[in-house]
């Protein structure tokens, strides 16, 4: 996602801390951070900010927590509705996997690309650019590029991508440069 701290909105995170029963007291001390005033210094010049009203402070000890909180039913969603999917999270870098034949795959992946966006794009957060499509074959890829970007969702067909600074290749050898 793309900058997911500052497009976190406040009211969703905090309907969604209390469907699932985030520690109250804990949430309403970090919260009142969040929207705590600002002071700005440059060259030794304070000004104050704006009144946040949205987003969160990345360095925050409770931000990571605040964005599961704001994802969890997203990916549960996903996780419980396409059988074989499967979802890895670190914070803000989503990875989305499917295995099986091409046909049932190609079905199972773009409803869960599409659970996964609507989910994100509901909760007013934003699609990084940066975003891939990997797959065994280059036919597959193509048409999940192609349906996604119907739905203006703009991502890269590759053969081979980096998730959290680990090589992926789909199961078969990247092209060499």
């Amino acid at each position: 996602m793309e900058k997911l701290y500052d497009n976190i909105h406040i009211g969703k995170l905090i309907e969604r801390a209390k469907e699932y029963g985030y520690p109250i007291r804990t949430f309403a001390l970090g919260i009142q951070m969040h929207l705590a005033p600002r002071i700005v210094k440059a060259h030794d010049n304070p000004t104050m900010c704006k009144q946040p009203s949205n987003g969160i402070i990345a360095g925050c000890t409770q931000s990571n927590k605040f964005a599961r909180v704001l994802l969890f039913p997203i990916l549960r969603d996903i996780y419980e509705g396409i059988p074989g999917q499967m979802l890895r999270s670190f914070v803000d870098d989503i990875s989305q996997a499917q295995h099986g034949p091409a046909g049932s795959t190609l079905n199972d992946m773009k409803r869960g690309a599409m659970m996964l966006a609507s989910g994100l794009i509901g909760s007013r957060c934003k699609i990084s650019g940066k975003s891939k499509i990997l797959a065994s074959n280059k036919k597959l890829r193509d048409s999940l590029v192609k349906y996604l970007k119907e739905f203006g969702l703009n991502v890269e067909s590759v053969a081979s991508a980096k998730d959290l600074g680990a090589g992926f290749t789909a199961g078969v050898n990247a092209p060499r440069n």
